[in-house]
């Protein structure tokens, strides 16, 4: 259980989530999970899975840049900038959005376990 361990678990979560894995992601996600997405949407466990399943949004590319990991005793967080491609495939709305992020993890039965994740616009540049 290190901070390498940790960031190899959030390349892994986009990765399931590229492919639209939802049994994999489900595997990676803690009890009591929440998300809060860029828009403002916020999603449990279930709702978030049930996104997933019904191919609601189509991620194209889901990659994570600037990390840094800390581990608080058996949790850690991640922050970082991540980068999304998406298309929704009701509407065919296409779109990139990159972010900051915050990702909380907890160390449970031998691997990272996702608790929550939040992501906020970068800051204007100038």
């Amino acid at each position: 259980m290190d901070e390498q361990s940790l960031i190899a678990a959030e390349h892994r979560r986009r990765r399931l989530s590229v492919e639209g894995d939802a049994a994999g992601l489900e595997a990676m996600m803690a009890d009591g999970f929440y998300y809060a997405h860029l828009n403002g949407l916020t999603d449990d466990r279930e709702s978030y899975l049930a996104r997933i399943r019904a191919g609601e949004v189509h991620y194209t590319t889901m990659t994570a840049h600037d990390l840094d990991a800390h581990l608080i005793g058996s949790a850690g967080w991640i922050r970082g900038v991540s980068r999304v491609g998406y298309r929704r495939p009701d509407t065919g709305e296409e779109g990139l959005a990159e972010t900051l992020f915050l990702s909380v993890w907890a160390h449970e039965d031998g691997g990272w376990r996702i608790a929550a994740y939040a992501s906020t616009q970068l800051p204007a540049q100038g």
